[in-house]
């Protein structure tokens, strides 16, 4: 996949994501040209590059029709509402899927943020052996 980028003002959601244990900031997008899925990104956020796990489709197993983009940002807990980001979507992990139980999609999204942490740090390994 080739990198895509988005910028967006974070808004207000539903705070799904974070009664859930994993905070997420949303935006909004028209006319988002991206297929829905969920994928490993990096969110630019008050001047820094974080990781992140971005989330683009509707919410299934909550039976939510609206189409979302929501974002994890992994060891991130600032409140960032109103802020810009610019999102830069990575790889797609896999695609959206209706889950039987909020258990069920509690344990798809930590492997989800296991998988993009094996990226992140496979990314930086070989960043650092480039400076060598």
């Amino acid at each position: 996949m080739e990198e895509s980028v988005l910028i967006g003002r974070v808004q207000k959601g539903n705070k799904r994501g974070e009664k859930l244990g994993f905070p997420t900031f949303n935006l909004e997008i028209k006319d988002l040209k991206i297929k829905d899925g969920v994928y490993i990104s990096k969110s630019k956020v008050l001047g820094k590059d974080w990781s992140s796990v971005t989330f683009i489709g509707q919410p299934e197993t909550f039976n939510d029709k609206k189409r979302r983009i929501e974002t994890h940002i992994l060891n991130f807990s600032k409140d960032i509402y109103n802020e810009t980001v610019k999102l830069t979507l990575f790889r797609k992990i896999r695609g959206n899927k209706k889950f039987n139980s909020v258990e069920e999609l509690t344990k798809q999204i930590k492997k989800d943020i296991k998988e993009a942490n094996v990226f992140w740090n496979n990314r930086n390994k070989n960043a650092n052996k480039k400076n060598c």
